[in-house]
């Protein structure tokens, strides 16, 4: 089993990656953390949401983990720096575990028992 510290983000699949990140700013008050033409990370409160766009990444939920060694071998690396796999629930849902090494936000660190600092 992995060492699954907390609910890392949710990433939606969107026709129009700035179209939804305004949305969500004006709607929501989203902070914009990263954004480009076939993905966007935004912060809500403290929680994380991606846009992705089909073809590019899945629509997916991710859970943060320790290590890398949390991951297996077959682990491959985000643009961003952070190490993944995707894998399958029974109903077909993607599922992401995603490892940080250095921490990029301190208010979006996890704590041992998967609580939100």
């Amino acid at each position: 089993m992995k060492n699954v510290l907390c609910l890392d983000h949710v990433a939606l699949c969107v026709s129009d990656v700035s179209r939804s990140v305004e949305w969500y700013v004006s709607n929501a008050g989203a902070k914009v953390e990263y954004e480009d033409d076939t993905w966007a990370m935004v912060n809500v409160g403290g929680s994380k949401i991606a846009f992705v766009t089909e073809g590019h990444h899945p629509q997916h939920i991710a859970f943060r983990v320790s290590s890398t060694g949390d991951l297996g071998s077959d682990y491959k690396k985000h643009r961003d720096g952070s190490t993944y796999v995707y894998s399958k629930d029974p109903d077909g849902n993607t599922v992401e575990f995603i490892c940080w090494e250095e921490e990029e936000d301190d208010d979006w660190s996890c704590t041992q028992n998967g609580e939100q600092k």
